[in-house]
């Protein structure tokens, strides 16, 4: 159904990564292009809107290792023993502890000179597990009574790992045989990046680790991040500005990864599937949503890149309503494509979708 990472692959395109000086082609950007030293900083990352803001922070004081490349679904990443073992030379791994078990593992055998868990700066909210199971609740509330507030993760990232599970294992007791993530399960949404908030509270602890490996470009970091922040700022406007006036307040989609855009824009998300974009919605929770879909007037069913449309599809078949789709933001779906060209085109989306003025 979805786009597995297969290890020869990986091992070759890890390899081919690793042999170049240059920055990921995945996250291009407007960094400022000077600086003070020809120091080269190592950076591995584990998800795309990372490998973004690393890339605009960074620019060519920075090589970039992407250990999810271009079109490859993140939630179930799997790395190869070449990536593991190569990881020890870098001197920075950015990642989201608890999100990619895969990672977690490799991070704590095989640690680079610099560990950055963006998990205490992501601004992470509680998964409702009650919500995403989808089975005989009513919801016909308001968009604020699905947004999750109060649940706001300021701890340490040891607070967001698989909440109702036993933590006293070690991190190959949390790596969920057969490599099947049900995200469901999580104990946090970990899709904190479609809130270009969130974005810039990450890049400001990205920034302030680049500055503790590479102290003598600092002022070309805070340049860049001062970039960085008025872009997110203007994305986190034009969200809010274009989904002010809608004729609806509820989108749908495939399943439940636009959290965070929905808490930003007052909107309100309805999934077919709760976190985990490889569970199939349950029979109750189809006719749950057609049943909203006519009450409410919907005419669009959102799906993604990397997740099968066809239960969408077949669904909105029997509606009469169309499909579109609507980014993630978790990959890099074309190469001239960025963070804020996904975003901006996500936001035209649920514009028209929602009939906004």
């Amino acid at each position: 159904m979805r786009k597995k990472l297969i290890p020869v692959v990986a091992s070759l395109f890890f390899l081919t990564a690793c042999a170049s000086n240059t920055p990921s082609e995945g996250a291009k950007g407007t960094a400022e292009g000077s600086g003070n030293s020809a120091k080269t900083v190592s950076v591995f990352t584990s998800l795309y809107p990372v490998e973004y803001l690393v890339q605009e922070i960074g620019g060519d004081k920075v090589k970039i290792n992407s250990l999810a490349p271009a079109g490859v679904e993140p939630h179930d990443l799997e790395l190869s023993p070449q990536q593991v073992a190569t990881l020890p030379q870098a001197d920075l791994l950015v990642y989201l502890k608890g999100f990619q078990s895969a990672v977690d593992k490799a991070a704590d055998q095989n640690p680079p000179k610099h560990l950055l868990d963006i998990a205490p700066s992501a601004n992470l909210v509680d998964a409702d597990h009650d919500e995403h199971e989808h089975e005989g609740h009513d919801h016909e509330g308001t968009a604020e009574e699905h947004e999750h507030e109060g649940h706001d993760h300021e701890g340490t990232a040891e607070g967001h790992e698989h909440e109702g599970h036993d933590h006293e294992g070690t991190a190959e007791e949390h790596e969920h045989e057969g490599h099947h993530h049900d995200h469901d399960n999580l104990g946090f949404d970990p899709h904190f990046w479609l809130n270009p908030n969130n974005m810039s509270s990450v890049a400001k602890s990205i920034t302030e680790e680049l500055v503790k490996i590479d102290p003598q470009n600092q002022d070309y970091y805070q340049k860049n991040l001062q970039k960085l922040e008025a872009q997110m700022k203007d994305l986190s406007t034009l969200a809010i500005d274009k989904t002010k006036n809608c004729k609806h307040r509820t989108f749908v989609t495939t399943h439940e990864a636009f959290g965070y855009l929905a808490k930003l824009t007052n909107l309100e998300q309805e999934g077919l599937s709760g976190l985990d974009p490889e569970a199939a919605p349950s029979p109750a929770r189809l006719a749950e949503i057609s049943k909203l879909v006519k009450e409410r007037g919907l005419n669009t069913i959102f799906t993604e890149e990397l997740v099968s449309p066809k239960v969408a599809e077949t669904l909105s078949k029997d509606l009469g309503i169309k499909t579109e789709v609507l980014s993630p933001i978790e990959t890099q779906s074309e190469e001239k494509e960025n963070y804020a060209t996904m975003f901006t085109k996500d936001i035209d989306q649920l514009s028209k979708a929602l009939e906004c003025q």
